[in-house]
């Protein structure tokens, strides 16, 4: 126990017990969160590019076709 809060002490948290769990509730499992939310957005981004992409490809193989 005693690396992990050093470790959240070079983080900059108060290392006493409601200042270390305020400092886990407030800084790292949000940041957890935002990080899991943007990845959600990229994934999105993602594969609606990945659509557009077939969705051209598509369009210019019908536009060779004519």
């Amino acid at each position: 126990m005693a690396p992990l809060i050093a470790l959240f002490g070079a983080l900059g948290a108060d290392t006493s017990d409601n200042s270390l769990t305020e400092f886990l509730v407030g800084k790292i499992i949000p940041g957890c969160l935002h990080h899991r939310f943007i990845m959600k957005i990229a994934e999105s981004f993602q594969y609606l590019f990945k659509k557009i992409q077939q969705k051209s490809l598509h369009i210019a193989h019908n536009m060779e076709v004519i």
